[in-house]
């Protein structure tokens, strides 16, 4: 009995998970519950970049790591 409900567990897990994904990348349109968070990104991206060694290391790193 014990061992069913492990199995009925994880294929429960199994779906919400596959739903999750579903909801999460078949959307036609957006909601718009991140435009303020959009807008407030704005500023900072259009920021000078600092000269420093570091700056330019995490600078290369983000170009190297974006989608």
């Amino acid at each position: 009995m014990a061992a069913y409900r492990e199995l009925i567990v994880g294929r429960m897990d199994e779906m919400e998970d596959y739903l999750n994904w579903y909801e999460a990348t078949q959307i036609s349109e957006q909601s718009g519950a991140f435009a303020g968070f959009m807008q407030a990104v704005k500023p900072v991206e259009a920021a000078p970049r600092r000269p420093d060694a570091i700056s330019k290391y995490m600078d290369l790193l983000e170009r190297e790591f974006e989608p």
